[in-house]
């Protein structure tokens, strides 16, 4: 994968918040680019499937959708049907009155389902499909966490802290083009394994991100700060 289309992936909205000042989170993204490079994660393109109309059953429960409000219903509801349809090994709840009971029982089985806002070790994420346990009444193992937009350069590497399996991430598309791919993020061969990033190999990096000179010198800078030999 070409660093710079790593830039898109986690910046496409180019937000402040996440780029820092003086573009400082391209710092982080050469880090994270070096981590791929070393199979530390690995990152997968993804088309999002062409959808059938939803049941009526399916439509009440992205209506309804456990979880909080978040920042982009619509993608976050194409996502959803997204991890349904990918996700088929799983027993995933698809019905809102069956979600209902499950609270109202007691939680006496444990349940898949997607929630809207869930918390993972990054943070909490978009959408999550997450596995409420009987056991624990009050936590739930999340599966996949999807981040949608603009993201945290550190998020890939704290997502796999625990029982994270995937994490996705769905950048905003030109304004000329409909919402089509999404990228996958999983632990790589050496996840766990000591690695480390010399400054020569982030300054090459560097070299080959599209970066104004007034940004990349700044960023040159606190690359050379942070990696000191």
């Amino acid at each position: 994968m070409d660093v710079n289309k790593l830039r898109y992936i986690m910046f496409s909205g180019d937000d402040s918040r996440y780029i820092g000042d003086f573009g400082s989170g391209y710092a982080g993204l050469v880090s994270l680019f070096v981590a791929l490079q070393k199979g530390v994660l690995v990152c997968q393109e993804r088309r999002f499937p062409k959808l059938p109309v939803p049941s009526d059953e399916e439509r009440e429960y992205l209506a309804n959708a456990p979880g909080r409000p978040t920042h982009d219903p619509d993608t976050a509801k194409k996502v959803i049907r997204t991890i349904w349809r990918v996700r088929r090994d799983l027993p995933i709840c698809r019905s809102w009155k069956e979600f209902k009971k499950w609270l109202e029982e007691g939680k006496r089985f444990p349940l898949y389902c997607v929630m809207v806002e869930p918390w993972y070790p990054a943070g909490r994420a978009d959408v999550g499909l997450i596995m409420g346990d009987k056991d624990f009444p009050d936590r739930y193992r999340t599966i996949i966490a999807v981040e949608i937009g603009d993201v945290r350069i550190d998020k890939p590497i704290e997502a796999f802290q625990n029982s994270t399996e995937e994490l996705w991430i769905v950048p905003y598309p030109d304004r000329l083009k409909p919402l089509q791919d999404y990228y996958v993020f999983r632990r790589g061969i050496n996840w766990g394994k000591p690695w480390r990033i010399g400054k020569e190999e982030a300054l090459e990096v560097l070299d080959n991100l599209h970066l104004g000179e007034y940004t990349k010198t700044f960023v040159k800078a606190d690359i050379e700060q942070s990696l000191r030999e």
